[in-house]
């Protein structure tokens, strides 16, 4: 029997040590694979065998079969820097839509639009997602008006959507989802103008949002909501110049906001600490991320626009390629969130094609 697996999350390559009783220490009578994918196990004893993590690996289950006898690891084994296929998003395809997630589950969907028949369709249905399962449940329909290039955040046991573009114009209206009344409420609209490609995150018990497309001009501003008093106050504009459709996640105690377009694409990057209401200026984008996917994981940002997708580590001010986003087409306009340490990107839509709408969601696994 397999009794531990050390470590249980590494990358391609990386050597893992396997603990348990009934092994042969004669190397070939083991036969090891990783959730299907056979290992080389490079030394073995009747109680630990040595190997590396195959090229291909996937996460899940260790399997060991020794002189015909097959034993199982009882949790997964997590390869490392790895995208997993998950179940596709159950409702109708859409871009230029929101996640986020509360109490281990993932939220997506509540806006977005596409093209059907050569007219904008806007949607307002959403869903949640168990990573437990692997299911997507239908919740209660967004109860404001359809929009896309929306805000969305998580604020403790509350989810929040607001701004965007609808059939009235730029918006600026907030609704809050509590899943355990499944149920959608109106607070206070957001201070400053209605917008279209905002940016916004959660840091403690606030949310934040700020930029986006205004009706007259890109905007900078940058905004604070109290989920305690259900009141917006302005807070220090962005540092950097005015844009629209960029990033914006949060890690720990502090916010990111950066790239996006003037409509030029831009790579400056800033962190802003809520304490102070300071901005400062860490390590340019290493590529123009214009509606990219954004997720914050553990201690990283993780940025993804088509096949590429990037680490920013805050305590190095660095970024970091990582594995490409998988698929033989390049995807924009998805969504993004993250359970725990994984991270979930879906929704897109591939560069090319037009209107070429994708219900597949991913979870990629961060190096631990």
């Amino acid at each position: 029997m397999i009794t531990s697996i050390t470590p249980s999350n590494a990358q391609v390559g990386a050597t893992v040590t396997i603990a348990g009783t009934g092994f042969s220490s004669q190397i070939a009578e083991n036969n090891l694979t990783f959730n299907g994918t056979t290992s080389v196990i490079t030394s073995a004893t009747s109680t630990q065998l040595v190997t590396t993590v195959p090229a291909n690996a996937t996460s899940g289950i260790l399997s060991l079969t020794v002189k015909g006898v097959t034993v199982q690891s009882s949790d997964d084994f997590q390869v490392a820097n790895s995208w997993k296929s998950i179940a596709d998003f159950a409702g109708t395809p859409r871009p230029l839509t929101g996640g986020f997630s509360i109490n281990g589950k993932g939220y997506a969907g509540g806006f977005g639009e596409s093209i059907v028949n050569n007219a904008a369709v806007f949607y307002k249905d959403f869903w949640e997602y168990d990573p437990a399962t692997n299911v997507w449940t239908q919740k209660a329909d967004f109860a404001g008006p359809g929009r896309d290039a929306a805000v969305s955040f998580a604020i403790g046991s509350k989810g929040y959507i607001t701004t965007g573009s609808g059939a009235s114009g730029y918006l600026k209206d907030l609704w809050e989802y509590d899943p355990a009344t499944n149920a959608w409420t109106q607070k206070e609209d957001l201070g400053g103008a209605g917008r279209s490609g905002a940016v916004g995150f959660a840091v403690g018990s606030k949310g934040y949002i700020g930029t986006g497309q205004g009706s007259s001009a890109i905007l900078k501003d940058f905004w604070e909501f109290d989920q305690a008093s259900g009141h917006w106050t302005q807070k220090a504009d962005l540092a950097g110049v005015a844009r629209r459709y960029g990033i914006g996640v949060a890690v720990g105690s502090k916010g990111y906001i950066g790239g996006g377009n003037t409509p030029n694409s831009l790579l400056d990057f800033y962190e802003y600490d809520p304490a102070s209401n300071q901005w400062t200026q860490k390590a340019n984008c290493p590529h123009s991320f214009v509606l990219p996917q954004q997720f914050g994981a553990g201690s990283k940002v993780f940025v993804g626009l088509g096949g590429l997708f990037y680490e920013y580590d805050p305590s190095n001010n660095v970024w970091t390629r990582r594995a490409d986003f998988p698929g033989t087409n390049l995807y924009i306009n998805g969504t993004a969130f993250s359970i725990g340490n994984y991270g979930y990107i879906g929704l897109s839509e591939t560069q090319a094609a037009s209107n070429n709408y994708l219900r597949a969601f991913y979870q990629y696994t961060p190096i631990q």
